[in-house]
């Protein structure tokens, strides 16, 4: 299996020591079955609840540093 089909199928694979922390939380999160879930409730709303956004964030420690 070369590394592009790794990289597709979702597997394990260990990140080069040089990764930036920020890419590999988003990996993570994006293979994550239960963020995925949480993100598409709250997604789907038209006027999603700031409360429970924020809820959502400190769950999968978010935080968005550059948000007016």
């Amino acid at each position: 299996m070369s590394p592009a089909d790794v990289w597709r199928a979702g597997e394990s694979a260990r990140l080069p020591d040089n990764a930036d922390i920020g890419i590999a939380a988003f990996e993570f999160l994006r293979r994550n079955a239960a963020y995925n879930r949480d993100f598409d409730q709250i997604a789907r709303r038209k006027n999603p609840d700031r409360k429970e956004e924020a809820v959502a964030a400190q769950r999968w420690g978010l935080r968005f540093p550059d948000r007016s």
